[in-house]
């Protein structure tokens, strides 16, 4: 975690806090990653020794950082960069302890129309949420769609209701020529892709 210990040292000193390298290194023992370390809740960066202070630095550092790889994953004046928008979800649901249901509307010529969470906290009702994405693609005149949720176990594999429920979307999808281009489930930095399995 080398150069993660040089950006957390310069992102306490950047915040006044004393001692940043000290601080710095106490806190990257505890976790595997930067990535790991700034989206963890606060209740478990205090649990390992953060202070308030700390954990407010981390929040905002984190919400910066979001806010970076939103802005050059979601330009709408050009094409979508795949790879761009997978580290900005990566980023954004990856490591969240919740399920969280995203998806992204494309133009026709794959331009960005929006990007937003649908739901939080799992699903269980398929039906009404196929509905509601197909309804909102509908209304933003997208033509293309792209899924995306992640998996809290970490375990960045498609369960039977992922499949199913994508299996939905895509034949309710389909009659009004709007295009399911993928479905991404997100564990951390890993992630699968429903159409690099040859699962659309």
């Amino acid at each position: 975690m080398k150069h993660s210990l040089s950006h957390l040292t310069g992102l306490f000193a950047l915040y006044g806090l004393p001692r940043p390298w000290a601080i710095a290194k106490q806190l990257s023992r505890q976790f595997a990653s930067l990535a790991e370390l700034v989206h963890a809740p606060p209740d478990v960066l205090k649990l390992r020794g953060a202070s308030e202070a700390q954990i407010r630095a981390i929040k905002d550092f984190r919400s910066l950082h979001l806010s970076v790889l939103a802005s050059e994953a979601l330009k709408t004046t050009q094409p979508l960069d795949v790879e761009k928008l997978k580290r900005h979800l990566a980023a954004e649901i990856g490591h969240c302890r919740i399920e969280h249901f995203h998806v992204v509307y494309l133009s026709q010529l794959k331009h960005v129309i929006e990007s937003r969470t649908h739901w939080s906290g799992g699903y269980d009702s398929t039906p009404v949420y196929v509905r509601e994405i197909v309804m909102t693609a509908i209304i933003l005149g997208a033509a293309h769609i792209i899924l995306a949720h992640n998996h809290p176990s970490g375990i960045a594999e498609p369960s039977k209701a992922d499949r199913i429920m994508t299996d939905q979307i895509c034949k309710a999808a389909h009659p009004l020529d709007i295009h399911v281009a993928d479905h991404w489930v997100f564990a951390g930095q890993a992630v699968f892709s429903f159409a690099g399995h040859g699962l659309l």
